[in-house]
């Protein structure tokens, strides 16, 4: 179902974050976040926190405007 692909792009996402690929770490975390906007309301704590992995990878590339984004 969806909400499994969801959790399994957010887990490949972090995967790739501990291996250092930043930039594949950002493509799943959006593909896992556009699972979830379909699915939950716009407050719910699994966005915020695809959303705050999400930030935490543009802030440690230095890419202050995207983290704050």
């Amino acid at each position: 179902d969806e909400s499994s692909l969801a959790t399994n792009y957010n887990n490949i996402a972090m995967a790739y974050k501990l291996m250092g690929d930043h930039q594949q770490a950002l493509e799943y975390y959006e593909k896992a976040l556009a699972v979830r906007e379909k699915l939950l309301n716009t407050d719910s704590a699994s966005l915020v926190s695809i959303q705050l992995n999400m930030g935490a990878i543009h802030r440690s590339g230095g890419n202050y405007g995207a983290a704050l984004a």
